[in-house]
């Protein structure tokens, strides 16, 4: 990416995922590092990209193999497994996870509250990261009464406003509209955690990243 367009940050997280994974029938085998700023990953249907990205966030468990982030196992398939909640990662997935009982602004304000923050100031926070998604005007309706375009937008504000090292993007942009894309994508592009990991199949997100990791086909 262009220096006009990319803020300076800290030295990228390394993220080492090396191991099996096993859900009845299916089987993926991976073995990936990701050691740049920003990193498209790409591949066909099935390769396992959402797996890869939910192995990280600690969603998806190995079967065998190792884990690492910054050199710290958090996965080895059996007796070492680091919870979700206790890694520093931010998501952005296609099918949005936001709480159906809060109100946006408190949907976007939640990782903030677990992070230690009081409600006042939470709010206070997650309100900027609406007003960069466009979103101000909804911040105290409720995730059913919204678009699923604006649920997205929601669900990328939740995941900015997140204190982590890592970001993790599934198609975040999938459902949004053309006209906020070129917008919600520089902000994607320049978030403040030292690592991003976007998996895309739109060639105009991936030609941002510094690197990219193209997953085969997977035949099992």
């Amino acid at each position: 990416m262009s220096a006009e367009v990319r803020r300076r940050r800290l030295e990228p997280v390394q993220i080492e995922v090396r191991g099996v994974v096993r859900r009845d029938a299916f089987t993926l085998s991976l073995d990936v590092a990701l050691d740049q700023e920003r990193i498209a990953v790409v591949g066909p249907n099935g390769a396992g990209k959402t797996t890869l990205l939910r192995l990280i966030a600690g969603l998806e468990r190995l079967w065998t193999g190792e884990l690492k982030i910054d050199g710290q196992l958090l996965d080895d398939g059996s007796s070492t497994f680091i919870a979700a909640h206790q890694r520093s990662v931010a998501l952005a997935f296609q099918d949005h996870r936001l709480f159906g009982h809060l109100r946006i602004i408190d949907n976007v304000a939640y990782p903030l509250r677990r992070a230690g923050l009081k409600r006042a100031a939470a709010r206070e926070l997650a309100a900027g990261h609406l007003a960069s998604v466009g979103l101000t005007d909804v911040a105290v309706m409720r995730p059913a009464q919204l678009s699923g375009g604006q649920r997205q937008r929601a669900s990328i504000a939740r995941a900015l406003a997140t204190p982590a090292q890592v970001l993790l993007l599934d198609e975040p942009l999938a459902s949004v509209d053309d006209q906020s894309r070129t917008a919600l994508r520089n902000l994607l592009i320049n978030a403040d955690h030292r690592t991003v990991v976007w998996v895309t199949h739109d060639p105009d997100d991936a030609k941002y990243a510094d690197s990219t990791v193209t997953l085969p086909p997977n035949n099992t």
